[in-house]
């Protein structure tokens, strides 16, 4: 019994990756995820520093 149990984890052990085709569709959401952030801060910080008044001389 303990033998057939080590046998099925060692298979699932062996079995691990689903190629490197789905990695990189994840590491590009994640980059575009990356950009659409940065953009959206850039944007809000931009708009904010308009709100401030500019320094009368």
């Amino acid at each position: 019994m303990l033998l057939k149990l080590y046998t099925r984890l060692q298979l699932l052990k062996r079995d691990r990756g689903e190629g490197p085709v789905p990695y990189i569709i994840i590491v590009s959401i994640i980059a575009i995820l990356a950009a659409a952030i940065a953009y959206t801060l850039s944007e809000t910080a931009d708009n904010w520093l308009d709100t401030v008044p500019e320094p009368s001389p």
